[in-house]
């Protein structure tokens, strides 16, 4: 189980091991996240930093692939090094149908559907 911090359910939350009501509240307290980072700062005044890793691993921020930090794409689970070059020399991607087309020629469909989970496109402010 890895629940997008910012649309999992209080059902799908609580169904991570250890997440009682109280931490429910402190999980949804401070959507939408905009980062793993920012989620270790606020869940890490209430748990130990042990817990914090442990928690950390059911959970991630949809963060954008054109400006996301190497440290934070490298949070998406299975990536490599080799995917986060692939991942920046496509920059900037216009759009996910991009993302597909270029990240598409590296991976099969089931691998690049889960890597879409963890990435969006935001679009450029003119």
């Amino acid at each position: 189980m890895h629940l997008d911090l910012n649309s999992a359910s209080k059902d799908e939350i609580l169904m991570i091991p250890g997440v009682g009501n109280k931490m429910l509240h402190e999980f949804e307290e401070y959507r939408p996240y905009r980062s793993l980072a920012q989620f270790r700062r606020e869940i890490g005044k209430y748990v130990k930093p042990d817990e914090l890793a442990r928690l950390e691993g059911y959970v991630f921020v949809p963060m954008d692939v054109n400006t996301a930090a190497d440290a934070d794409l490298m949070t998406i689970p299975g990536l490599g090094r080799r995917m986060l070059g692939e991942f920046r020399e496509y920059r900037p991607y216009d759009g996910m149908a991009r993302f597909d087309r270029e990240i598409g020629k590296y991976v099969k469909p089931p691998e690049l559907q889960r890597l879409r989970r963890y990435v969006v496109v935001v679009p450029k402010k003119s």
